[in-house]
């Protein structure tokens, strides 16, 4: 079973450079071209690249990271503006049909259509106060700090904003981490061939032998002591 993992990815390609150069020193003038073209220059220049695309997928995943924070600020503050709503209608219009009509507080952990069947619910139920007061009831309803159902639109319609924004980063994030491993996959089968063309061209006791790199760090076997 393999265990080489990305963040070990760079270093082992690392040490395959380092070792092929050396393999170049003792086949000079010559050198070691790997079928049908693939040379120690060529191992350099993919293994930039997947640097590169490390590179994206660290800025991709701090994008997301990112959105995510916003949508769970966004989703505290709403949260609570709707448990101020709540409290309003059953205290202060305890008497009007609204009290039924009232939703259920949605939970932190709600998914992303849950939380907007949740708020779209809460904001259709405060226009209908607004535009169709109980008697006794002076509308526009504002919440505190003068926190009126303008301020609950736009605040839905950021968090709408910011969903949306989470699925386009995890989409990303997917992508490149895709695009990762398509590209250690292929550099990966190189090294396996370098191991075996190094092990064709020398000895099996030459330092450049025993010394090739392991593509997959080499297994620790734990030992259980018998304690008898």
């Amino acid at each position: 079973m393999r265990i080489d993992t990305p963040t070990q990815y760079l270093q082992t390609i690392d040490e395959f450079i380092g070792h092929w150069q050396d393999v170049n020193v003792e086949l000079a003038p010559g050198s070691l071209v790997m079928p049908p073209s693939y040379d120690l220059a060529q191992l350099q220049a993919d293994r930039d690249q997947l640097a590169a695309t490390m590179t994206e997928i660290v800025q991709a995943t701090n994008i997301l990271e990112g959105h995510r924070t916003g949508r769970d600020l966004l989703r505290t503050s709403l949260r609570e503006r709707m448990r101020q709503l709540q409290g309003f209608i059953e205290g202060m219009l305890a008497e009007s049909v609204y009290v039924g009509q009232l939703p259920k507080l949605v939970q932190m952990n709600e998914g992303t259509g849950g939380w907007i069947e949740r708020v779209e619910d809460f904001e259709h139920l405060w226009s209908q106060i607004n535009d169709s007061p109980p008697v006794g009831f002076t509308p526009p309803m504002t919440l505190t700090g003068g926190y009126a159902i303008a301020d609950f639109s736009s605040d839905v319609l950021s968090l709408k904003s910011t969903f949306s924004a989470i699925t386009i980063a995890q989409q990303d994030q997917d992508r490149h981490r895709d695009s990762r491993r398509r590209q250690y996959t292929a550099i990966r089968q190189h090294l396996v061939r370098y191991r075996q063309a190094v092990g064709g061209l020398f000895p099996a006791d030459h330092p450049l032998v025993t010394s090739l790199p392991r593509i997959s760090p080499k297994r620790v076997r734990r030992v259980v002591e018998d304690e008898r």
